[in-house]
């Protein structure tokens, strides 16, 4: 049994914990979080100990959890792994690659990437590599969100450069990696043709509310677009991946139902987040054990980064 204690006690946190109870070999002991109100009505509704410091929680655990605002991240990772602790991070690792120049524990830390553990993204990851798709021509993802203004009101580290990174940290990550993963390519392998990105709201947020972007990977066209303007209510994240026999269409709000060639329905949450929070604690949890599971390693989550500051830097080049 291993004991695990949550730090970031937000409303990502609550899919953590179902992934958690999902595990019988974890253990929850407690969450931290530097706003001591939201920490003692999380810790009631959880039936589970207040940490009253970084330290302690730390200290007292085998696992630690951070879902803390994008721009704590690197230095609470840092300081868990100092202390020869295993460390869960949700997306993004960081928001400059830089803040972890000589950070050479990589086995300590996974990062959350948990759509690449849906269903239907691992049956295109078999279509892929099992040929059935033939050679692989072009593929195009699209996250078709909604945020309205009290999203970034009651959190004010969202919608800041410095503190979220933009949407391309946060929701358009994960088809990021999603795209790489099915292609087995890191940031070296994409070659940014165009990228794109505006502000709708420049007086409440200073990212962006829509980014595209177009890039070569291992000989792919890539074609990304990712939203948080869409009126009213989320309604898709889609992928469709175009080969020389076949193609695959994945969509859903959260890449969950297979809708070309065929029609299938792998999940029916309508959770934007999914149901494969508990798969990706799975695959941790297995390498934890004994070395044989299939976890986001730190070099993948930082390999992300990478290449979301090179879109970046190209955007600042079109315009902003």
């Amino acid at each position: 049994m291993f004991n695990i204690g949550i730090i970031g006690l937000g409303h990502i946190s609550e899919k953590h914990i179902v992934a958690i109870q999902n595990n019988s070999e974890l253990c929850l002991t407690g969450g931290y979080d530097i706003d001591m109100d939201k920490a003692r009505t999380w810790c009631k509704t959880h039936n589970t100990n207040m940490y009253d410091s970084l330290d302690r929680i730390i200290q007292e655990n085998d696992i630690l959890v951070v879902l803390t605002p994008h721009h704590t991240h690197s230095s609470i990772v840092k300081e868990i792994v100092l202390k020869n602790k295993w460390c869960i991070c949700e997306k993004p690792l960081c928001i400059k690659a830089s803040e972890f120049d000589g950070f050479e524990k990589d086995n300590k830390v996974f990062v959350i990437f948990q759509n690449r553990y849906n269903k239907a993204i691992i049956e295109a990851k078999n279509k892929i590599e099992s040929d059935v798709l033939g050679k692989i021509n072009f593929m195009q993802l699209n996250t078709l969100w909604y945020r309205n203004m009290d999203y970034y009101i009651k959190s004010d580290w969202r919608g800041k450069v410095d503190t979220e990174g933009g949407i391309l940290y946060n929701q358009g990550i994960h088809s990021i990696d999603v795209a790489l993963y099915l292609l087995n390519a890191n940031f070296s392998d994409c070659k940014i043709l165009s990228a794109e990105k505006y502000n709708y709201h420049p007086g409440l947020i200073n990212t962006e509310s829509v980014v595209k972007f177009v890039m070569h990977v291992k000989g792919v066209l890539v074609d990304m677009f990712v939203t948080t303007e869409f009126a009213t209510s989320n309604y898709e994240n889609s992928l469709l991946v175009s080969g020389t026999k076949s193609s695959i269409k994945i969509s859903g709000n959260h890449l969950n139902k297979v809708v070309y060639p065929e029609n299938v329905i792998f999940d029916d949450t309508n959770d934007i987040y999914g149901a494969s929070h508990i798969e990706n604690y799975r695959q941790i949890l297995q390498y934890i054990k004994d070395g044989k599971g299939n976890p986001v390693f730190f070099s993948e989550g930082l390999d992300r980064i990478k290449l979301i500051e090179n879109i970046y830097n190209v955007c600042i080049n079109k315009r902003s």
